[in-house]
């Protein structure tokens, strides 16, 4: 079980992050908490049930081409998870209230469920509810049944922010004035990008100290802390990269090199600022749609 609070999307993967990799005994007394981990694939993965992670705002710095995606995978995140008629209900809705009597005091929470994705796991992105309250601010609650924390889950922060910006250009808030609860039934770190997490938060020169007392034995690290040291050498560092017949460890890798300007970033990455959710119509509906759905 996690939970995590951060200021901001950024420091919530970090933290996050970290509490599923330093989850050794030395660790665990620094945090002061039990381990996350509540099962784990030896060598593959590890796992952690009932999180919340809390981050006090929506804003965040982190891009598709930090885990080595292109807006080819923002593309296809849209297709799979928004529903455009969901997402003007769902306007619709926050604006009534915003806009009725009680509305600069109260909105009650109001949910937009995302597309059912059609596979043999299902959806990871389930459902999202925005509120505000003028005691608590706009506030935002994501469900999910499962998160790879570094890579993917980073992609689906990314598309937290882009979709909670679009909301408040509807409602008059901005990302920094939105908490955010993100409830994930499962989430887990894979080894394939542990390494690239261990790059992106911590920097080489950390790597390097911490592979130094691997090789000079003068820290005990888990089966899952070395396995992951070993692999970013095999993987990430090395001359002939290992495992590069799979898709998501050339994605990693890609990432990796890009981060240290060793690989050239190509148009195909836009930035955060520049993705959006696909165009919709407000108006699109047959007229009255709202007086007879129940929106009276």
């Amino acid at each position: 079980m996690l939970y995590v609070k951060g200021q901001d999307l950024d420091e919530v993967w970090k933290k996050t992050n970290d509490r599923m990799f330093f989850h050794d005994e030395e660790s665990l007394a620094r945090y002061g908490e039990p381990s996350p981990v509540n099962f784990q694939r030896p060598g593959v993965s590890l796992h952690s049930f009932h999180n919340t992670i809390v981050s006090e705002t929506a804003e965040t710095a982190m891009e598709l081409l930090d885990f080595g995606y292109t807006k080819t995978k923002w593309s296809m995140l849209m297709r799979l998870y928004f529903d455009p008629v969901e997402f003007v209900k769902f306007i619709h809705r926050l604006q009534y209230f915003r806009q009725g009597k009680r509305g600069k005091q109260y909105v009650p929470d109001i949910a937009m469920p995302f597309k059912v994705r059609d596979s043999r796991l299902g959806a990871c992105l389930l459902a999202i509810c925005v509120r505000f309250s003028r005691s608590q601010g706009w506030e935002a609650e994501v469900f999910t049944r499962a998160n790879e924390v570094t890579s993917r889950w980073g992609v689906d922060l990314i598309f937290a922010h882009v979709f909670l910006k679009t909301v408040g250009s509807f409602l008059g808030f901005r990302v920094s004035d939105v908490r955010v609860y993100w409830n994930s039934s499962s989430m887990f770190q894979g080894m394939v990008t542990t390494p690239l997490y261990l790059f992106l938060a911590h920097g080489e020169e950390e790597i390097q100290r911490l592979l130094k007392a691997r090789e000079e034995g003068t820290k005990v690290f888990t089966k899952w802390q070395d396995k992951a040291l070993k692999r970013y050498g095999d993987s990430f560092a090395a001359p002939d990269p290992k495992y590069q017949s799979f898709k998501t460890q050339r994605r990693a890798t890609k990432a990796y090199k890009m981060a240290r300007g060793e690989e050239a970033i190509g148009s195909n990455h836009p930035a955060t600022k520049d993705l959006s959710l696909p165009y919709v119509d407000m108006a699109d509906f047959e007229k009255g749609y709202f007086e007879r759905k129940g929106f009276r």
